[in-house]
């Protein structure tokens, strides 16, 4: 999520980046995903150890917090995607996508 100021065209970037390691989600049709309320950005955010949450950022990039919790995901359960690369039938095309493997829960008896 960046910041554009129209005059000069110059980007701040609030949301993304080592600073912020997520992904902003949930855009909608109406584009309700992202919205200002007062001095902040207020949007939809998840990672691969954590659900979609309403998060909230201060417009100077600083102060984030996360504003909704949902306990019914045991975060503990998720997985880190790997990324697979494969071509298309007909070769044009390098398709990505995202292989999510159970995590091995594996007990040997010595």
């Amino acid at each position: 999520v960046e910041r554009v100021r129209v005059s000069d065209g110059t980007r701040q970037l609030l949301v993304g980046g080592p600073k912020h390691p997520f992904s902003v989600a949930g855009m909608s049709e109406t584009g309700y995903g992202i919205v200002e309320v007062n001095e902040s950005v207020v949007f939809l955010a998840t990672t691969h150890d954590a659900p979609t949450g309403v998060h909230r950022i201060r417009r100077d990039g600083e102060e984030l917090s996360q504003i909704t919790v949902d306990s019914k995901f045991a975060s503990a359960s998720f997985v880190k995607p790997q990324q697979v690369k494969f071509k298309s039938s007909d070769g044009f095309f390098t398709l990505h996508a995202q292989l999510f493997l159970p995590k091995l829960n594996v007990s040997r008896e010595l």
